[in-house]
């Protein structure tokens, strides 16, 4: 197979191959100065409605290229080196007239009938052409669009988005098959599909769609954790507060994490900085057990104690003891605002209160919770050390935390 090494040869190489050049029109790449100029009429390449002409110039490794004339969406395609050049064509413009200079990546090799170093997005469109070719089912136009553009990958799993391949346009294509191919394009062992978060609990529903086996792995800045996903939820947009848990100076303190779930601020705090002890409540069995599974795979259950049931009934065993309290309980904490206060030692400590705030007034939610703590301990000193944003959580709402310092 012959290396295509720039943007250029990469053209000819597709127009070369096309048997739908109008006669009378050059395929071939021609020297313009220092560009290189393709152009064909009709349909050259499947996916291309019009006359285009392709200018670039540069050096493999960097360069630049300029499109006149209209680009349809991909349809079918005759060969890979078609398929790749029509991704091409796609990215930069439906529309007619002159487009903007758009930047290719030159270096990436491209071999004739493959190429060498396709995106994991690339190759589940490949394998949905490859798939399409065979079988002669469905509008390849509406399935192409409806793949999932984005989606996380960890440990040796995928995790599809909300709805993926649901619409009635996958039914004469799902199967057992379908999904190895899938997990195959994505370079996994298991494929899941996100389902809501549902109950008081939050309790995951995502499905397995292809392999074995429910229980998964995560590990971010050197911390393990590891849940089963069809019933545990993790949220990915929560990196940097779990980040800044794991990094903040509480040598020597002793915390309580009222809402641990399956360790999401509980973990870093033990394995990233040198708390003497962690105290852990939560009423999710599920939970429980795989926040049990964290502490042993990162080697820090002498240092935690796992407290089952709600934690408002647990009464004097938290009371007065704890230089931090953390309060990740979204949409709002307020219920357990009194258990963390009071399980604050007399002198005072910090509180980490979670919630959801309105994205142009986050001030307000912060002043509610100082509120909130006033009307608990009104003769406390109260002040907030310091407002994050974490993620947004729905339109017009941020999940935002607020650092308070409590001095009786």
């Amino acid at each position: 197979m012959s290396r295509v090494n720039s943007v250029s040869e990469f053209i000819s190489i597709a127009y070369s191959d096309s048997t739908h050049v109008e006669p009378g029109v050059s395929s071939s790449v021609q020297s313009q100065s220092s560009h290189m100029v393709a152009s064909g009429y009709g349909n050259p390449v499947p996916g291309i409605s019009s006359q285009m002409v392709f200018v670039t110039s540069g050096e493999p490794g960097g360069g630049s290229a300029l499109i006149t004339g209209r680009a349809t969406e991909t349809k079918r395609r005759m060969t890979r080196v078609h398929r790749a050049f029509c991704f091409l064509v796609s990215r930069i413009s439906t529309d007619s007239g002159p487009h903007p200079i758009m930047q290719f990546p030159l270096t990436r090799g491209v071999e004739r009938g493959q190429m060498s170093t396709l995106s994991h997005a690339d190759r589940l469109h490949e394998t949905l052409e490859q798939w399409l070719e065979n079988t002669k089912v469905g509008d390849p136009e509406k399935l192409h669009s409806d793949l999932p553009r984005r989606w996380e990958r960890f440990d040796n799993v995928a995790l599809l988005p909300l709805h993926s391949f649901t619409s009635d346009l996958w039914t004469e294509i799902i199967s057992e098959t379908w999904w190895a191919e899938v997990a195959e394009a994505l370079k996994v062992e298991r494929l899941f599909r996100k389902g809501e978060i549902k109950g008081e609990r939050r309790e995951s529903t995502a499905e397995l769609l292809y392999g074995e086996g429910v229980d998964v792995e995560r590990i971010e800045h050197g911390v393990r954790f590891v849940y089963r996903i069809t019933e545990c939820m993790f949220s990915q947009g929560n990196l940097n507060e779990r980040a800044r848990m794991g990094s903040i100076n509480v040598e020597g303190e002793q915390i309580l994490d009222l809402y641990a779930g399956i360790g999401y601020y509980t973990l870093p705090l033990l394995v990233g900085s040198k708390t003497t002890e962690v105290i852990a409540t939560e009423w999710n069995p599920n939970a429980i057990r795989d926040l049990h599974k964290g502490l042993l795979r990162n080697g820090v259950e002498n240092r935690c104690t796992v407290i089952e049931g709600d934690n408002r009934t647990h009464g004097k065993r938290l009371q007065g003891c704890f230089d931090r309290v953390i309060l990740g309980l979204l949409p709002q904490p307020w219920e357990g605002l009194q258990t963390a206060v009071e399980a604050l030692r007399p002198e005072g400590g910090i509180l980490h209160v979670h919630g959801i705030a309105p994205v142009e007034n986050p001030e307000y939610w912060e002043s509610e919770v100082i509120d909130r703590l006033k009307a608990i301990v009104p003769d406390a000193k109260i002040r907030g050390v310091e407002g994050i944003r974490v993620k947004s959580y729905a339109p017009h709402w941020d999940h935002r935390v607020l650092d308070v310092q409590i001095e009786s």
